[in-house]
């Protein structure tokens, strides 16, 4: 096989075939596989598989021709099967096709795995790896307005995409110490590492990356609605 890649989408083509929209380490392929509805083929492409594949070119488009199981994260889609969703609805709708992406096809990879060991800081972990790779991390250490360190003693808040201290910005969603830490931590690493933090925490943390994640690439994604 000359290809691998997770698959991320499927859309309905016509009334037996799907186009299947692949992430590569290569970036984005859409593919249509034909007859897939009711063919063999349909529990090798669903959705967060990974699979090696080959495809010709169509008149039209490029049409899938082989495809190989290399890992259907069978355990992590019966217990987390929206965190694979938010996953690839995420790179589904990132403007990065044709573009190299092994990092982020890494990522995805090594994030899928994780699920098992906690599925919500793998989700954090992500959208820090992600945000940082696009070049939009925040500052976790430093008041954007004031300049200072910002304390843990008195109380910081997030908005437009930065922490300020309470009394540098205004209406904002309040963000706790442990918070802090934690994506302090995660953006120290260089890669995944399982910690204990309340789910409280975790929570708190995935809703403030999506919201860079949403702030700096305008991607708002449906499958958030599982992490309210």
């Amino acid at each position: 096989m000359s290809n691998s890649g997770v698959i991320i989408k499927h859309t309905t083509f016509r009334d037996n075939d799907e186009i299947l929209t692949i992430f590569t380490p290569n970036g984005k392929i859409s593919l249509v596989a034909k007859g897939i509805k009711s063919g063999k083929r349909r529990s090798l492409c669903e959705v967060g598989n990974w699979i090696d594949f080959d495809h010709v070119k169509g008149r039209a488009f490029n049409i899938l021709t082989e495809v190989v199981l290399k890992n259907g994260f069978y355990n992590q889609k019966s217990k987390y099967p929206f965190h694979i969703f938010y996953l690839c609805e995420l790179l589904s709708k990132f403007e990065g096709e044709n573009e190299y992406e092994k990092y982020i096809f890494n990522l995805l990879v090594d994030s899928i795995g994780n699920l098992s060991n906690n599925p919500d800081l793998s989700i954090v972990f992500f959208n820090l790896k992600f945000i940082e790779h696009e070049g939009i991390m925040p500052d976790f250490f430093t008041c954007p307005r004031c300049h200072e360190r910002l304390r843990e003693d008195i109380q910081n808040v997030f908005y437009g995409g930065s922490i300020y201290h309470n009394t540098c910005a205004d209406n904002s969603n309040s963000i706790s110490v442990d918070c802090i830490k934690l994506m302090r931590f995660i953006a120290s690493c260089s890669s995944y590492t399982d910690i204990k933090v309340s789910n409280d925490c975790l929570k708190e943390s995935i809703f403030i990356t999506c919201n860079l994640i949403d702030e700096f690439l305008g991607l708002t994604l449906k499958t958030l609605l599982y992490f309210k």
